[in-house]
């Protein structure tokens, strides 16, 4: 366990950070999620998927004098694929400016995102209060239904996709991508989504998200603490989140550490 620092809440622990972003790249290099496909191409990593679903990049070993052809390269591919796809950029990219070459290029630049992380060996202390009501993984159609629900109203955008893919996850049994509801007096108010692989150090939180009549009450953090406390239990080492700026100082008074920044970069034909 790290040195602690004092913290106005909870305690808050040294990380080291170089080590965090290292397995972070890492895995985004290597690590094969179920239904991707993984080219490790020399400047860059692309994953798709046979359904078409996912069409992502990232740089590995781009500079200032490759950047922009691996980008033209890039956006070939995809065109002869077909598909829109997705360049994700993390502040420790190289070249310095890659998300000002994309834009050059045509890219849309998307919302800046804080990469925070937990590390599991610290405790499960400052979820243990977090829970302020009843949060509920999604394990049945009716379930999913309220999840559906509550996203497409809190981020105004069809989730048909989203749905499927975990109600695919139900039919098969298997976890490694699952939905949580919480609720108040029986109404769904708040979401998020857990992603674990046993291969993988992290437990990615994604699509957090409440109502906006019932924000304020701590039901994103009740969301964030129930998908804690069941990635401790599948083995995650770390917590990881992109933060926008609504929930960064949520998750920094849970005491997430700020590694890193991503913007996504979205290329449409």
């Amino acid at each position: 366990m790290a040195s602690r620092l004092p913290s106005s809440e909870y305690p808050v622990f040294l990380m080291n950070i170089d080590e965090v972003v290292a397995a972070i790249r890492h895995e985004a290099r290597n690590l094969v999620w179920p239904g991707e496909i993984l080219e490790q191409l020399p400047s860059v990593t692309r994953r798709t998927s046979a359904s078409g679903d996912l069409n992502l990049v990232s740089a590995y070993d781009l500079d200032a004098a490759t950047a922009k052809h691996a980008i033209r390269e890039e956006i070939a591919s995809f065109k002869t694929l077909g598909r829109p796809f997705e360049w994700k950029t993390f502040s420790f990219d190289n070249p310095p400016n890659l998300v000002e070459l994309l834009q050059s290029a045509g890219f849309e630049v998307g919302e800046r995102e804080a990469v925070v992380v937990y590390d599991l060996e610290d405790g499960l202390r400052p979820f243990e209060s977090a829970l302020s009501c009843e949060v509920l993984r999604v394990d049945d159609e009716r379930r999913l239904n309220d999840f559906r629900t509550v996203a497409e109203a809190v981020f105004k955008k069809d989730y048909s996709l989203t749905t499927r893919q975990l109600s695919e996850a139900l039919a098969t049994g298997e976890r490694g991508h699952d939905g949580y509801v919480a609720y108040v007096d029986g109404k769904p108010v708040s979401i998020g989504r857990l992603y674990t692989n046993p291969r993988s150090l992290f437990a990615g939180f994604y699509g957090g998200g409440t109502l906006p009549e019932f924000r304020g009450h701590g039901y994103y953090r009740a969301v964030v603490a129930s998908r804690a406390k069941d990635a401790q239990v599948l083995g995650s080492r770390y917590l990881l989140v992109d933060a926008l700026p609504t929930s960064l100082p949520i998750l920094k008074r849970l005491g997430f550490t700020h590694v890193a920044d991503t913007v996504p970069c979205s290329y449409t034909y």
